[in-house]
């Protein structure tokens, strides 16, 4: 069952640029409880009209038990500068007992730009495990075409022999 609560929203109205957007505002509750097992809160979704095109964008903190952040995203569309992207991250971190601590964070992020002087898309993956900052394990997966390196901050990762001319062609693990 899914609910929605915590509705708002609003608009802005920018007569000397012809900017027009609207947004929503609110949460999603994704079981039928008060208390909110599991919930996107808070959600944000803005629309905004610009006379190169349509740019939508967004996110949302996922959260357990109404006050346990455990992830967050956010996306956008923007069909104006045709540039594209969706981001996601998911973490927590446990203290078993005192000297014992749990982590672990993993990332998700899809990019895509389809300018005509800068066309390139990648995907790029990565996941963190810590126990009690002594055992440490990461992983880095990434794939696409023609992404520059010194550009995109999620890519900071791959190392230079997997890369032509700093930028990604193909997949990196």
């Amino acid at each position: 069952m899914v609910k929605f609560d915590k509705i708002g929203g609003g608009f802005n109205v920018k007569t000397s640029t012809n900017v027009y957007s609207i947004f929503a505002t609110g949460r999603i509750l994704f079981v039928a409880d008060p208390a909110g097992v599991v919930a996107l809160n808070p959600v944000k979704v803005d629309i905004t009209s610009t006379p190169k095109g349509p740019i939508f964008s967004g996110g949302a903190d996922l959260v357990l038990m109404d006050s346990w952040k455990v992830g967050e995203g956010s996306f956008k569309l923007d069909f104006a500068d045709q540039y594209y992207y969706v981001d996601a991250k998911m973490g927590t971190g446990v203290t078993l007992m005192k000297g014992l601590n749990f982590s672990s964070e993993g990332n998700l992020h899809l990019e895509l730009s389809t300018k005509s002087n800068n066309t390139y898309w990648f995907v790029s993956a990565t996941c963190e495990a810590s126990i009690a900052k002594i055992f440490n394990t990461g992983i880095t997966m990434v794939g696409g075409w023609n992404a520059s390196k010194s550009q995109h901050a999620s890519l900071a990762n791959v190392p230079d022999y997997a890369l032509y001319n700093g930028r990604v062609y193909g997949g990196y693990f």
